[in-house]
């Protein structure tokens, strides 16, 4: 019952709004969340905001 009150929590925190649906990405080492997707959208723009969080993320780690 902990894990679902939880997972609400930070639920509400990432997707306030609760517009769905909603695509999240997660790090590997589950401590990093980045959002690629909310509402309806194409597949484009899916691999876009994908690209876009990855091109991002790799300039943080170069710096």
């Amino acid at each position: 019952m902990l894990a679902v009150s939880k997972n609400n929590e930070l639920l509400n925190k990432l997707n306030p709004k609760h517009i769905v649906p909603v695509l999240y990405s997660v790090a590997s080492d589950g401590k990093k969340i980045y959002a690629v997707a909310r509402g309806i959208i194409s597949e484009d723009k899916i691999i876009d905001n994908i690209l876009a969080i990855d091109r991002y993320y790799h300039k943080l780690e170069t710096r």
